[in-house]
């Protein structure tokens, strides 16, 4: 048995300490996108969620550094939204409408600029805005009868425009039919050289079909691997655009100094919040910008947090099973009494016969007898239901009245004491002939058939006295056998 619970034990630990040390590792998809600023001066990672630590350490090859966090940035989006007659007729109106139905649902902290794509980028709005109305009226004006959609100059076009120096987070939604080369001064490896290698451009392609049985676009999915793209089909019956909401993102801005901008790639690792994400290879532009990055050691190790994380959470988890091994296994030494109880008023016949009071060495048993069993009203008092003697679960004199006594198990000489506890003395002991008042606190040896006599009329005479071969469990609840025989536990 125990065997069988070591091994559980093995099992449960290495399930625990292998699902810390998952957690702290991160997933490239909790990276939004990242780019330089346009004067090269800082690098920034868009991370989703609120992050907890104030810093987040930027691994570049092998040198780490330190770059502050901004919690819950602003989101701007730009949707382009291709409007030449080459979208299906059939759904036109869906389009429209589910961008609509984007703005009506988007967070506080974002806003939206809308652009028509043809060849090259139209912009519908000057600026990006909140105002839903505002909104849908340029998208109301938008009409679907140009001719030729250069989908790659478009990007472009917008990638360029579209990252200011101020921290929110920028990002491209692309609706359109295909992306096929249909002219245009942009190649699809031009931009997917752009997108992947120099910047982690955060760009949602949407292929607009007329069915779900429409062939995906090929390039729009190969752009759509890059970094955190996204690609999605949109057909009747599938226009939410609800996928898009990003809620809260974070900002982790690091300084460049003159010795990373030398116009060469590198591999990033961002880590932060026992998470690590791998960011991949970044082209660096060659600058001067005179500014040295804070850093750490270049030796230290950005996952030593996390596994000493994982460490403490196995000692602890073993420290736990070992606490709960012995609780489960230890023992306590149970005292028992054995008594006969009788009445010598003859129109009292409550609580008579033989008893078992059992309790815990280390404890005590309380009895007691009240005064009064009844109220004015002729019914029992509270605790006083089935017979004058009772356990005394605490103090109150007014519950147990003047006649209360406690036995306690002396295990140093192995004998039994009984003390008087109430607050007169109405408490006796007789052995033999000889008969002795208990007075208040005070402490006698109780031997086998000794009688205790309480008030005028009970007697309860002690049959037995053991507590050497009553053991039992900590987890088992202790049976207290009540003197008017109805048993509870305790």
């Amino acid at each position: 048995m125990q065997k069988k619970l070591l091994c559980l034990i093995a099992i449960c630990l290495l399930l625990v300490g292998w699902s810390v040390l998952v957690n702290a590792a991160g997933s490239s998809e909790d990276l939004v996108e990242c780019y330089f600023t346009s004067d090269s001066k800082f690098l920034k990672f868009y991370l989703k969620g609120q992050l907890k630590d104030e810093d987040a350490t930027v691994k570049i090859a092998s040198k780490d550094y330190q770059a502050p966090i901004e919690n819950t940035v602003e989101i701007k989006t730009t949707i382009m939204v291709d409007n030449t007659g080459s979208i299906p007729k059939n759904m036109r109106d869906s389009v429209v409408k589910s961008i609509n139905d984007y703005i009506r649902r988007m967070p506080s902290n974002e806003s939206v600029r809308l652009v028509a794509l043809q060849k090259g980028m139209i912009p519908l709005t000057d600026n990006y805005s909140r105002d839903a109305s505002k909104l849908g009226h340029a998208l109301d004006q938008l009409t679907f009868d140009q001719f030729g959609s250069y989908v790659y100059d478009g990007i472009k076009q917008a990638i360029e425009q579209l990252y200011g120096d101020d921290d929110a987070c920028y990002r491209l939604v692309v609706i359109t039919d295909g992306a096929a080369e249909n002219g245009g001064e942009v190649s699809f490896d031009y931009l997917r050289t752009l997108i992947e290698t120099k910047n982690r451009y955060h760009v949602d392609l949407i292929q607009v079909a007329s069915s779900s049985k429409a062939k995906e676009d090929t390039n729009m999915k190969s752009l759509a691997m890059l970094s955190s793209n996204t690609y999605h089909m949109m057909y009747e019956g599938n226009t939410d655009l609800s996928y898009l909401l990003m809620g809260d993102v974070s900002l982790v801005k690091l300084k460049m100094d003159n010795s990373l901008t030398t116009g060469e790639s590198r591999g990033v690792k961002v880590t932060t919040d026992n998470r690590s994400i791998d960011v991949g290879s970044i082209y660096f532009p060659q600058a001067d910008v005179g500014i040295e990055a804070s850093s750490v050691p270049a030796d230290s190790n950005p996952l030593l947090i996390p596994l000493l994380i994982a460490v403490g959470a196995v000692l602890a988890a073993v420290a736990a099973f070992a606490v709960f091994f012995w609780w489960l296994n230890a023992k306590i030494k149970i005292a028992e009494v054995s008594v006969r109880i009788y009445k010598e008023d003859q129109n009292d016949d409550k609580c008579t016969g033989s008893f078992f009071w059992k309790f815990p060495v280390k404890d005590c048993y309380r009895v007691g007898r009240v005064l009064h069993p009844y109220d004015e009203n002729n019914r029992p008092r509270e605790k006083n239901d089935f017979a004058i003697i009772e356990i005394a679960t605490d103090m109150d004199r007014t519950n147990i009245g003047r006649n209360a006594f406690e036995i306690h198990c002396n295990e140093q000489n192995n004998t039994f004491e009984i003390i008087n506890v109430a607050d007169h003395a109405m408490v006796y002991l007789q052995e033999g002939d000889q008969q002795r008042k208990l007075e208040k606190n005070q402490r006698e040896i109780l031997h086998l058939q000794t009688k205790i006599l309480i008030g005028r009329y009970t007697t309860i005479k002690v049959e037995s006295l053991e507590a050497k071969n009553y053991t039992q469990k900590c987890w088992k609840k202790t049976k207290l056998s009540l003197p008017h025989g109805m048993d509870t536990e305790g």
